[in-house]
């Protein structure tokens, strides 16, 4: 649009493309709206051959249209308003005026339009063929010119309605003058992509100036959620009450220029180019386990999951051979009491005839020994991930699952296949190849980014968000948290302090209930044992609890296992911190044995005042057991040197044992034959 009255030249955000932004342009606009308007900084690129500043705004400003061309450009090009024969001249280039109009185009129609012509001295010309939504239609038509207008047919084969911007369109001589075809023009005017003026940045002297492909060649269509909307719409899902105003607005431009990379309530989940999942199995027979039965209240929970999943092109109905039984699990319930279910299928047959791929998963607490010199966290989330994957078409067959009311086979990857975290933790260090490890990491669908200033963020940020909107794939909003000092990731509370246990975790140990059998031990000691290098000596403090788990020993609880089971609990329930390894620093390893355990902890800083790492411990075999004083003591040192070796290996450390022979070793320098090659 183009105003002499405004003093500059400005431009909404999502029209940009890789440009370069300057963001310590600000300037606070006043006279556009209401209320003041800050701007996001300034980009510089070629307009009508000149050098051209143009100033950056959100797109939910309400200007109608992608930016305001002001008298500054007006003037240094010698522009002449005619406001008689509405037009702008330009270097004798002469522009008609013209607006916009709006049509809505119903569901299952074919509606005939009328466009103005930007061209009004040809009689005729070719419009080509668009797709600017999948199911929307127009172009493919020669078209004559009445009086600088224009006629053709939008067809609209979906199941909604959608409202379009139609703006003039220009007219050239048949296919033969356009270069693109008709999958490029589709790119051009797709609403989720933002024009790259970088393949526009230099635009020739012409009569076609204004009406080129950059511009919008054909009309941009919006949707039922339109720009603004999904932008408030996504801004409502997302809380920043704990940013000031400068990382608000920084999280605010992230959020609107990459709102197609986060799944909204109305949106089908999209799927990824980047992988497909197959199953290759040891024969090609059949396998059919029997159907379950369920009862009414489960029939109606699995129909309606089933609908959903068919409307979002997850499943499709199947003639298959192959059969899993479905089954419903329980959720947690919503805060008002209403039940949630899951529904799940049972592939453990399938699973015992697939060849397995040995693709790693990354360790956990590598991950978090690497975020020690953050400021700032971001946690991100995929929605749905393993079902943004698609499955191979040959093996689609081999997902089969029936219900009540049919047979049906999976189009993405369903959970609880043998091989899908493989195939999902393999597409996302593909995708994120190069980012993973240097500025950020990535467990599955989990996703942390770490930085130690705002523009480090910002940088990470943007690389993250350009790789996944390149590899199609989209966040869930609701699990993304943004510049946090603290976040719940794998289960530990990272922070610029240290790293703690997730609190939901803390509350379910503590309120756990005392075991009653082996299988409620068995469960209890999962839970903590996940938070066992948090625990000084959890070995020797379980040891009573894993007493009762030896075959053939009677399950009677006394006050030994009471303590025990007490002792654990209350352990982790005093919020224990761990201090980040500093690779720059010397270590420090503290071994201690006793008659049945040894153990020892990794830590840093002044002796006495060392901060712990990590904790280890384990209990001792029969044999060890016989073991004088000494030489368990020289066992717990050997064992520590060895579980902390990928910490200790290449660096000097220091040993600190409270055994004084030991201590005498190292600084006599007595030859102990039997323990040197250990030490």
């Amino acid at each position: 649009m183009v105003d002499s009255g405004s003093a500059i030249n400005i431009i909404k955000l999502s029209f940009l493309n890789n440009i370069p932004i300057d963001l310590n342009d600000i300037l606070i606009l006043r006279g556009i709206t209401k209320n003041p308007i800050k701007t996001q900084g300034s980009v510089i690129f070629k307009l009508a051959g000149k050098i051209t500043k143009f100033h950056v705004v959100l797109d939910d400003i309400s200007i109608p249209s992608d930016g305001i061309i002001g008298s500054e450009f007006l003037r240094d090009n010698n522009a002449i308003l005619d406001y008689n024969k509405e037009v702008l001249i330009i270097k004798d280039i002469i522009i008609p005026f013209y607006k916009e109009k709006k049509v809505t185009i119903p569901a299952r129609t074919v509606t005939p339009v009328c466009f103005n012509i930007t061209n009004p001295e040809k009689a005729e010309g070719y419009i080509p063929f668009c797709e600017p939504v999948k199911g929307l239609y127009l172009g493919e038509a020669l078209v004559a010119n009445t009086q600088g207008k224009g006629h053709l047919q939008i067809y609209n084969v979906t199941e909604r309605d959608y409202t379009i911007i139609l703006r003039p369109m220009h007219l050239i001589d048949y296919i033969t003058d356009f270069s693109a075809n008709s999958s490029d023009l589709a790119k051009l005017t797709d609403s989720t992509d933002s024009t790259d003026f970088t393949d526009f940045s230099d635009f020739a002297d012409s009569t076609d100036f204004y009406n080129s492909n950059a511009l919008c060649y054909f009309s941009e269509p919006y949707t039922e959620i339109a720009t603004s909307d999904r932008f408030k719409s996504l801004k409502s899902l997302i809380n920043l009450t704990h940013l000031n105003d400068e990382e608000k607005n920084h999280v605010e431009t992230i959020l609107y220029k990459y709102k197609d990379c986060f799944f909204l309530p109305r949106d089908k989940l999209k799927s990824s180019n980047n992988a497909s999942h197959s199953i290759p199995t040891t024969n090609n027979i059949s396998v059919h386990v029997k159907q379950y039965r369920y009862p009414p209240i489960h029939r109606e929970e699995i129909n309606k999951q089933v609908n959903k999943l068919l409307e979002n092109n997850i499943i499709k109905p199947s003639s298959s051979p192959y059969n899993a039984p479905l089954w419903i699990v329980p959720k947690k319930s919503f805060e008002d009491g209403e039940k949630r279910w899951r529904m799940v299928i049972d592939f453990r047959k399938l699973n015992e005839k697939t060849i397995g791929d040995a693709y790693p998963l990354p360790n956990i607490i590598e991950i978090l020994d690497q975020l020690g010199s953050a400021k700032y966290f971001s946690i991100f989330d995929l929605a749905q991930g393993f079902h943004q994957i698609p499955m191979d078409p040959n093996d689609m067959a081999k997902t089969a699952f029936s219900t009540p009311y049919g047979h049906y086979e999976y189009q993405r990857m369903p959970f609880g296949l043998k091989n899908a975290p493989a195939t999902f933790q393999r597409l996302m260090d593909n995708v994120l190849t190069g980012l993973q490890g240097n500025e950020l990491f990535v467990y599955l669908d989990d996703i942390v980014v770490y930085a130690r200033s705002l523009e480090e963020h910002k940088i990470k940020i943007e690389n993250l968000m350009q790789r996944l909107r390149k590899a199609n794939l989209q966040l869930q909003p609701e699990k993304c948290q943004f510049l946090r000092n603290e976040v719940v990731y794998l289960g530990h509370v990272i922070g610029s302090d240290g790293v703690k246990p997730d609190p939901n975790k803390i509350h379910a140990m503590k309120n756990f209930p005392i075991p009653k059998n082996p299988k409620n031990i068995k469960q209890f000691l999962g839970l903590t044992g996940y938070y066992r290098r948090f625990i000084k000596n959890f070995s020797k403090i379980a040891k009573p609890l894993t007493d009762l788990l030896k075959k053939d020993k009677p399950f009677i609880w006394t006050p030994l296992q009471e303590n025990a089971f007490a002792t654990l609990r209350n352990e982790l329930c005093e919020e224990p911190i761990l201090q980040y390894p500093n690779f720059n620093e010397p270590f420090i390893l503290t071994t201690d044995a006793c008659g049945y355990a040894i153990g020892g902890v990794l830590s840093q800083g002044l002796v006495g005042k060392d901060l712990p790492i990590s904790y280890t411990s384990r209990v001792l075999n029969d044999a060890e057991r016989k073991y004088s004083t000494i030489e368990k003591e020289c066992l717990a040192i050997v064992y520590g040197v060895s579980y902390f070796r990928h910490y200790l290996y290449g660096r000097h450390f220091t040993i600190l044992t409270d055994h004084k022979p030991w201590c005498g070793y190292t600084l006599s320098r007595t030859r102990v034959p039997d323990y040197e090659n250990g030490v």
